[in-house]
């Protein structure tokens, strides 16, 4: 389902914020409430997970293309042009600052 939210505007994820309900959505007893940031962490590890993956599977790419290739990876997934620089940007004044290098790509 990962990849079907490139064409998504949205993501919309349902927590039991009760805990009475397992990760299945089956009804527990009062003896073995669920934690639901545990649910929210999960699907957050999830999305991490498949960036990281998309990432890396084009990282020859990238570093070839450079900056413009890595801020049109991420505006498939829906994100601003302009938040995408600032992190860019962001990313590439910590590399020179603390790591003494000219640029991050």
């Amino acid at each position: 389902f990962l990849d079907d939210l490139t064409d998504a505007d949205v993501l919309v994820h349902v927590v039991d914020a009760s805990g009475k309900s397992d990760n299945e959505g089956n009804i527990v007893d009062s003896t073995h409430l669920s934690d639901p940031m545990n649910d929210l962490a999960w699907i957050r590890n999830e999305l991490l997970q498949w960036i990281e993956s998309n990432l890396t599977a084009r990282w020859d790419t990238i570093a070839r293309k450079g900056r413009r290739k890595l801020a049109d990876m991420f505006s498939g997934y829906k994100q601003q042009q302009r938040i995408i620089w600032d992190v860019l940007l962001g990313v590439e004044k910590y590399m020179y600052e603390e790591k003494q290098q000219d640029k991050a790509l």
